[in-house]
């Protein structure tokens, strides 16, 4: 099966050093296991359309999209 990606996002957690996510894959572990943001609606939209990419439900660029909007509502640094 060929693994879904996006143009990378650089995010520089609280609780570790910088990471690239390459895809809602990466996204979403990120999300479930690495997160120290708050978990808001705009957390949870990133694993709902992260979830849905990899299902083919929506292009992966919208689930970048919305986590990177995931970082931005929490303020937590992206480059």
């Amino acid at each position: 099966m060929k693994r879904i990606t996006w143009q990378p996002v650089k995010v520089k957690p609280h609780n570790g050093g910088a990471r690239i996510i390459t895809g809602p894959d990466e996204a979403l572990n990120f999300l479930d296991h690495d997160w120290d943001g708050a978990e808001g609606e705009f957390y949870h939209e990133a694993k709902r359309n992260c979830r849905r990419a990899l299902q083919k439900a929506i292009n992966p660029e919208r689930a970048r999209q919305a986590f990177v909007g995931a970082f931005l509502d929490a303020t937590l640094p992206i480059a």
